[in-house]
């Protein structure tokens, strides 16, 4: 998955897309075959996966960002939406803008306390 969401962000040529080839040193390092590898690379250009960030309203108050990478958004959607409803979170707009994205990760730019 991965491999997958680098090639999305940044296209299938690690020389240009320093993200992807950060994944495939971890996948080499993790004795990950070259044929495997190269696969996830091909089937993900020729895909329809999509990625999606769904702002959240958390137990709490807190605000959370669920970032999603998958071929079929309705079962990550239904699945979020009940394990809020079980844990007492709602989908909310508006946490977005506390959150700045840098380097692989969101960080928070509300108070710290």
């Amino acid at each position: 998955m991965m491999i997958k969401l680098a090639v999305r962000e940044g296209g299938p040529n690690p020389e240009l897309n320093t993200n992807l080839a950060n994944v495939i040193e971890q996948c080499r390092s993790k004795n990950m075959p070259k044929a495997s590898i190269a696969g996830a690379i091909s089937v993900e250009e020729k895909s329809k996966s999509s990625y999606q960030v769904y702002e959240v309203r958390g137990p709490g108050g807190s605000s959370l960002l669920v970032e999603v990478l998958s071929d079929n958004m309705k079962r990550p959607l239904q699945e979020i939406r009940r394990l809020l409803n079980k844990y007492g979170g709602v989908l909310a707009d508006g946490a977005l803008h506390n959150f700045e994205k840098k380097g692989l990760s969101w960080r928070h730019q509300g108070p710290s306390w």
